[in-house]
């Protein structure tokens, strides 16, 4: 019996290597704010910079801090690693070890999906390449520009649109994280997948400088979401695709708020106000049922909102 969701991760890793002979290599992004702790609080000034010498201070398992939208909302920049849970690991450790100190500077550490209406929310982003066993070609990088994505990214991202319907649950644990998807040029709209554009699900950044770095950026969880949970969920859709041999639709070349892309030839459904469509994807979904991934304790100590 898996007995918490770092354990499920852990043991599907190796799975998903011995299936697909090929790893996951994944990197990720987490959106925070920093409140004072009162309104006569005499909290010091802070930007990213001086925050991110703080956490470098603190041993905190980050590679840079860099400045959000939000007034003092921040995000969190991981390195990609080759192994899912240890950057979970890190998630887990920097939510948790950032907190305390900071209360020291006169502030308190926000996670939550939308602290505020009328907010941008903070997300939790993963970063993945498909790399080979042994030799770590990534399975999604193109010859050239001009090119089409490759087989296993179209397969991958077919995969990932396929089961986001069902794991909406695991990047969404709270109806208020529905919030987060507004009308905003910064915030996936549709279940969907593009370029270089902030309004989808599933975005490819340019990497036209780095090919070798081609890679899928997922979008859609909440901040407060268990990284263990949606990385796994995020996987098995990766798994899901390459093993059957998905094919996607085409991609959003525009503001994927737009009626257009919910109709043919794209047919990509908005992202639901009602968390009652979320728990009845969940219960109705086929897909993660057959991985036997369902919503599990993380077995952490977590205590970051």
């Amino acid at each position: 019996m898996v007995d918490s969701s770092r354990n499920w991760l852990e043991q599907f890793q190796f799975t998903f290597v011995k299936a697909l002979k090929a790893f996951v290599y994944v990197g990720a992004e987490i959106e925070f704010y920093l409140r004072p702790l009162s309104e006569d609080s005499t909290a010091q000034p802070i930007d990213a910079e001086a925050l991110a010498a703080f956490c470098q201070e603190y041993h905190l398992p980050i590679e840079r801090i860099d400045q959000e939208a939000g007034e003092l909302q921040f995000e969190a920049v991981f390195s990609p690693v080759m192994n899912g849970v240890t950057l979970c690991d890190q998630i887990i450790q920097f939510k948790q070890g950032i907190a305390a100190p900071l209360k020291n500077l006169g502030y308190r550490v926000d996670f939550s999906a939308v602290p505020m209406d009328g907010q941008i929310g903070n997300g939790m982003h993963f970063h993945l390449s498909l790399l080979t066993v042994p030799h770590g070609q990534n399975l999604y990088q193109k010859s050239s520009s001009k090119e089409d994505e490759t087989a296993s990214l179209k397969a991958s991202v077919a995969g990932l649109l396929a089961t986001m319907p069902e794991s909406m649950i695991f990047f969404c644990p709270q109806p208020e994280a529905l919030k987060r998807f507004i009308s905003h040029v910064s915030v996936a709209a549709r279940m969907c997948w593009g370029g270089n554009n902030r309004t989808v699900a599933l975005r490819l950044p340019d990497c036209t400088l780095l090919p070798e770095k081609r890679r899928i950026e997922h979008r859609i969880a909440s901040a407060d979401a268990d990284p263990y949970l949606v990385l796994s969920a995020i996987m098995v859709g990766i798994h899901y695709g390459m093993t059957q041999q998905l094919t996607v639709g085409p991609k959003v070349h525009g503001n994927a708020f737009d009626k257009m892309y919910g109709e043919a030839p794209y047919n990509y459904p908005p992202f639901p106000r009602d968390y009652n469509q979320v728990l009845q994807w969940s219960k109705e979904g086929v897909i993660l049922e057959q991985y036997e991934l369902k919503p599990i304790s993380s077995n952490n100590k977590e205590d970051a909102q």
